[in-house]
């Protein structure tokens, strides 16, 4: 079973074993159990640890596991690139709706183009 940090976040909070177990609905053995990575942690119960513990369900997870922080600089940057990447709307708030929808079948004519002679 994989390791995780239930037993350093309960502590943290100054919480027993027996505590914790009795805020879930669980036995003092089942959270000693899975404190030592003897049962496995499921993804409906990280849900109720973490929010008994008032952390996010991944802080339960070893450090190694956990994402790295980001610098205000780099939090910028990537707000940045997420607003230049969003796709762009269509602005169609110009065309009043009496206009025809129909489109122009008739092209303007194009005055031929001259050849570029440079003089010669």
């Amino acid at each position: 079973m994989t390791a995780n940090r239930i037993k350093e976040l309960r502590t943290n909070r100054k919480m027993t074993q027996k505590e914790l177990a009795d805020r879930l609905g669980l036995s003092q053995s089942h959270i000693a159990m899975l404190e030592k990575g003897e049962r496995s942690l499921d993804i409906d119960l990280m849900a109720i640890i973490s929010k008994e513990l008032d952390v996010r369900p991944y802080e339960l997870l070893p450090q190694e596991w956990q994402p790295e922080e980001i610098s205000p600089e780099e939090r910028e940057i990537l707000r940045m690139i997420r607003k230049t990447a969003a796709p762009q709307a269509a602005d169609n708030r110009n065309i009043s709706p009496t206009q025809d929808s129909a489109p122009d079948t008739q092209l303007s004519p194009q005055p031929p183009l001259k050849p570029n002679t440079n003089g010669r």
